[in-house]
């Protein structure tokens, strides 16, 4: 029973999430700002990648992974896991082949100087990946509310 609780207590703070990324992801569709556009797409990035990453120190269980599978096409699948790359690769951690760093060092008399270069910063995403994302969201939030009915159809009453 304690992990049923627990596992209701993911998918609510997953569900929150999602339905999180799903305001970002609509926002993003009329944004004209490009810092803005770049922010909201870190934090689409985030929010749906947060329900498939660990919840701190409660060790409180990971979601069940068997829905992708069911659930996602091919193509949503690539996506789901591609954003989930994103957060690790760009956004959690700073990784040096999306950013393309490279510097030069030059001789100014008895000083080297060095020259850094920056040969991109990684669009995160495209209208149409919001597109596909979008639908991710909806049956992954299908998903969680399924699993909400189901274990509170387990469960007894009372506070938790």
């Amino acid at each position: 029973m304690d992990g049923e609780i627990k596992y209701f207590k993911r998918i609510t703070m997953s569900l929150t999430d999602i339905q999180i990324c799903l305001k970002y992801l609509d926002k993003t569709l009329i944004c004209e700002d490009d810092v803005l556009c770049r922010a909201l797409s870190e934090a689409i990035v985030i929010s749906y990648s947060r329900p498939f990453s660990g919840y701190g120190k409660k060790k409180i269980p990971e979601l069940k992974k068997e829905f992708k599978v069911t659930k996602f096409t091919e193509s949503e699948e690539k996506m789901h896991e591609r954003v989930l790359r994103l957060r690790h690769k760009v956004i959690a951690h700073s990784d040096e082949d999306s950013y393309g760093v490279n510097f030069h060092i030059s001789k100014l008399g008895d000083l080297n100087i060095a020259f850094p270069t920056q040969r991109r910063i990684p669009t995160l995403l495209s209208i149409e990946d919001i597109y596909i994302i979008k639908k991710c969201c909806s049956k992954i939030e299908e998903y969680l509310f399924e699993e909400q009915v189901r274990i509170t159809n387990i469960l007894p009453e009372g506070r938790y």
